[in-house]
């Protein structure tokens, strides 16, 4: 099932009928004078379109089904009328770019789901060590590995795994020894993104054949017509006129006639594949890895300095709405392990890091306004460093993000600890997102 089509205004549902014209029982076998009338006026109107003699009634009657439906698509360029844009594959509840672990971090408790082609982000940071500003940038690899004109691959790789390098900006190099003083990767691989995947694209298709199988039906209606009708030429220019009157279309096809094409069935399929794509991506399960080098607390805990390596599964699960723009709730939580070698000392130790969080996310078309509070620890390691290693602690945090435009967004973040020497933080996130083609 194809849901994008060739060249030439009106012929997205005319190519799919051509290819479904041997299975509709039609008489193929004899050519009349009136399918041969017809396939005229449609070459006459259509000329960039190959109209075969038998059949010619009901292939013009897709044409005139294409005039009055093609709006309802809301995809229309010169080369091609799309029927669910890439766009509409896309995942919209992969976050920011992931700054997670990093003081940066806004989310109270961060998703491995990926973004769908990449972004970045520009914090500026409050801590103990002042004020600070890093950027991070993520990238999907399905940009070099997929072929963005395929839905099926772009709506499953795309939710499989990206890329985030985070540093500051402000001070790369602040204590002059040739080093960055901080930086760090991320990688985020989510294990259900390539099924989820499919399920989105199966249900789009599912979704598009009914619309397919409504149009084949009016076109059927309009074949019936056109066969009636006195004059070809004057009852397809009725049947394609904007304002369609019982009385003009009688007079000109020779019988009564009732379109029935409604737009709000085109409505209902973008509402139902918005609500698929919420579905498909109400829960996750993944890898969260990340390596970091230097000063996590920027200058703020002397000796702090060190390399890091953080593995961990991470999970979540969102109740979603029956409507498209209706609100939602769930939770998401990690659970790993760190290990950390200080630069400055022969300290090496292993701690277990995790969090758990609430969420709450209202939809706003392919934007989202995310809310999410929850508490992240970790614990491991000998008594006296902990400052240094950033450890034995659990710290309290919320987040509220809220779309600018489609693909920007503000977000506000605070941490607060609870227990242990680690720093209070306040991060206010300017972020931005790659989108695919729109309707």
């Amino acid at each position: 099932m194809t849901l994008g089509w060739g060249s030439g205004h009106n012929c997205l549902p005319l190519v799919t009928a051509l290819s479904v014209v041997p299975l509709l029982g039609l008489p193929l076998s004899a050519q009349t004078a009136r399918d041969s009338a017809c396939a005229k006026e449609l070459r006459a109107r259509q000329p960039d379109v190959s109209v075969t003699e038998r059949g010619g009634c009901f292939q013009l009657a897709v044409f005139l089904v294409a005039g009055r439906t093609d709006r309802f698509y809301q995809v229309k360029t010169e080369e091609a009328v799309e029927a669910i844009p890439l766009r509409d594959l896309q995942s919209t509840v992969s976050g920011d770019a992931a700054t997670s672990g990093s003081p940066a971090q806004s989310e109270a408790v961060p998703t491995v789901q990926p973004m769908a082609l990449g972004g970045g982000s520009v914090a500026a940071v409050g801590s103990d060590a002042g004020a600070n500003a890093i950027t991070a940038l993520t990238l999907n690899p399905s940009i070099f590995l997929v072929d963005p004109r395929s839905r099926e691959a772009t709506a499953r790789y795309s939710r499989l795994t990206d890329l985030t390098v985070f540093f500051p900006v402000d001070g790369l190099d602040r204590d002059d020894d040739g080093k960055v003083d901080y930086f760090g990767v991320r990688v985020r691989v989510n294990m259900t993104g390539l099924s989820q995947g499919s399920r989105l694209m199966d249900e789009a298709v599912r979704l598009f054949r009914g619309v397919i199988t409504r149009e084949t039906q009016h076109a059927e209606v309009f074949e019936r017509v056109i066969t009636a009708a006195p004059d070809v030429t004057e009852c397809t220019d009725a049947l394609l006129g904007a304002s369609v009157e019982a009385e003009r279309l009688e007079r000109a096809c020779g019988s009564a006639v009732e379109i029935d094409i409604r737009e709000g069935e085109y409505e209902q399929l973008r509402e139902a594949l918005a609500v698929a794509r919420e579905e498909a991506d109400a829960r996750y399960f993944g890898l969260d890895l990340r390596l970091d080098v230097g000063d996590p607390t920027l200058g703020a805990v002397a000796g702090a300095s060190g390399t890091s390596l953080v593995g961990g599964l991470a999970f979540g699960k969102r109740f979603v709405s029956a409507e498209a723009v209706g609100p939602s709730a769930g939770l998401r939580g990690r659970l790993g392990v760190r290990y950390l070698a200080l630069d400055d000392t022969s300290v090496t130790q292993f701690a277990v890091d995790g969090g758990l969080a609430f969420e709450a996310s209202r939809p706003l078309e392919r934007e989202r306004v995310d809310l999410s509070a929850g508490f992240e620890f970790r614990f491991g390691g000998p008594d006296g460093l902990e400052e240094a290693l950033q450890t034995n602690f659990l710290v309290f945090r919320a987040s509220l993000s809220v779309p600018m435009t489609d693909a920007t967004s503000v977000s506000l973040g605070v941490s607060a600890p609870i227990m242990g020497e680690i720093s209070p933080t306040l991060t206010i996130n300017a972020n931005w997102g790659l989108l695919l083609p729109a309707r």
